[in-house]
């Protein structure tokens, strides 16, 4: 087995170095690029669609097919027939380069930026990303005020996203809200406090006709007898907006507030490779004012079946890849889009346990159950977009780029 360059594609045969190379597997090959072969075929396979990822038997000593895995802050995981460490690094967000060309991206939080890459998918030689944002401003004006998102083809903005209507709106309710909360000029301890803005950390993008976004936007204020907010959750793609969720309120002596979660209903929010999920929250906590926390997920191959279904913090993002018959590789990420701490008001709290949820992590899906194999946010929390085989997984930590 060699490197080689095609010199030229005719349909499911390669030529390189005067040879007629066939074509096995499914990896799409093009004039350029570099391929293995044996001298008879070029050899490799990727996940499409939803369809099983095969970790090919080893046809060299030294070759050692798996799945490359990023896990939490700087743990880089090899998944054949179990978990494998391979290296443990710091890093700022890396690309990673598998052996068909195709290429596998992971992600990081950016605070240091205006906006930063939360998705990407490449594409018949075209990189497609979503830039997202994290700015929240406080009541002196410290912080961040970008409120748009970007949609983009090879660096090249395609679609923007401005949310900043949606910021002004929900700090416009609160500060009505705040209003009405009554004053204490005799004690220190009343002191003004306020946050605003919004979150885009969660997106999907498989090209420039097939993505999706979620921003949530929202306005807490309070000071000694009382606190409000208002707070809304939107879902933008090529099609338009829908409202998720939105809520506001205030807590004085007792909450008072609106609810809406109408917005979830029949929406099949995207994976890569055609899988997708649901989402149906939980009814409404009568004594907090937050959007929707813990909701129950359902995860559909692309075929629209369901592989499997419990309760998730809602915003997870999912990474899904088929091993087999009914076997499936699953990578639960918690994005900081629905987190809401900024963004919540809890009132009385009377004797209430929400309920068990999947936590951050990878697993095992094996004929509908689950069964973990990395678990919490600082180590298990998934940052692949895309679970797909390398060939040579010795060879794969020397292919990390940094985005």
């Amino acid at each position: 087995m060699y490197r080689a360059k095609a010199d030229s594609v005719q349909g499911r045969y390669v030529y390189s170095g005067g040879k007629r190379l066939v074509c096995i597997g499914n990896a799409a090959v093009s004039q350029g690029d570099l391929i293995w072969t044996d001298g008879r075929c070029v050899y490799g396979h990727h996940s499409m669609s939803g369809g099983a990822i095969v970790v090919t038997a080893e046809t060299e000593p030294e070759r050692k097919p798996g799945i490359p895995v990023l896990l939490g802050q700087q743990y880089l995981y090899v998944f054949k027939e179990g978990l494998e460490q391979v290296k443990t690094v710091w890093w700022p967000g890396y690309r990673l380069i598998w052996n068909n060309g195709q290429e596998i991206y992971a992600w990081k939080y950016r605070y240091d930026v205006d906006s930063y890459t939360i998705a990407a998918n490449k594409k018949n030689g075209v990189l497609y990303e979503v830039k997202g944002f994290r700015s929240l401003k406080d009541l002196q004006g410290a912080g961040k005020q970008h409120y748009v998102a970007g949609i983009y083809a090879d660096g090249e903005l395609l679609h923007s996203i401005d949310c900043s209507d949606h910021v002004w709106s929900d700090e416009s309710i609160s500060e009505g809200l705040y209003s009405t909360i009554p004053a204490d000029p005799t004690s220190a301890r009343d002191i003004p406090s306020k946050t605003y803005g919004a979150i885009c950390d969660w997106a999907f993008i498989e090209d420039e006709s097939h993505w999706a976004v979620m921003i949530v936007t929202g306005c807490t204020q309070g000071r000694l007898k009382g606190t409000c907010m208002a707070a809304s959750l939107h879902y933008y793609t090529p099609e338009g907006e829908t409202l998720l969720s939105s809520t506001s309120g205030t807590i004085i002596d007792g909450v008072r507030k609106t609810y809406y979660d109408g917005g979830f209903g029949g929406i099949r929010f995207p994976c890569q490779d055609g899988f997708y999920f649901t989402v149906n929250p939980i009814p409404d906590v009568a004594w907090t004012i937050n959007l929707p926390g813990i909701s129950w997920v359902t995860l559909y191959n692309s075929a629209g079946e369901i592989i499997y279904e419990d309760y998730f913090v809602a915003g997870m993002y999912f990474t899904v890849g088929q091993l087999g018959h009914n076997e499936y590789l699953l990578g639960v990420a918690d994005r900081d889009v629905f987190i809401g701490n900024m963004f919540t008001t809890v009132g009385a709290n009377p004797s209430y346990e929400d309920p068990n949820y999947v936590d951050s992590g990878l697993y095992l899906i094996k004929e509908g159950r689950l069964e973990p194999l990395m678990v919490g946010y600082s180590k298990g929390l998934c940052r692949n977009q895309r679970f797909a085989i390398y060939n040579r997984i010795d060879k794969w930590t020397e292919n990390i780029k940094e985005l």
